[in-house]
């Protein structure tokens, strides 16, 4: 995460150690290590509610999208309505890359997700 290898990390062991003394060293580890924890928490809730918007609107795209083809597959071509056709048809095509979008950006978000929480 911060790339430190482990003789920085013992440096900055031991001069927190000294700098805090032996006495508090363990209460001020034991808090940090908590706010870390606390933090990691809040932040893998944040991404869950935005995963589960972005599924939700996933959804309502797909249905608006399934119910404008249907809408297209039922509309006779009788010359007048091939307008109207071509138009519902092109809505239906940008509703299918709008909900591609949507579900590239879930899963970037997903894996940004799983890199916090591992601590990437």
């Amino acid at each position: 995460m911060f790339n430190l290898g482990m003789g920085e990390l013992l440096l900055l062991l031991f001069l927190a150690f000294v700098v805090i003394g032996p006495s508090d060293f363990p209460k001020v580890a034991k808090g940090l290590l908590k706010a870390v924890r606390y933090t990691k928490s809040l932040a893998a809730e944040i991404i869950k509610s935005f995963t589960v918007d972005l599924e939700d609107e996933a959804r309502e795209i797909k249905e608006a999208k399934d119910i404008i083809e249907s809408t297209v597959k039922s509309v006779e071509t009788n010359g007048a309505l091939d307008p109207v056709k071509n138009e519902m048809t092109s809505i239906a095509k940008e509703f299918s890359e709008l909900a591609e979008v949507v579900d590239a950006a879930n899963k970037n978000l997903e894996k940004g997700a799983n890199a916090l929480i591992k601590g990437e």
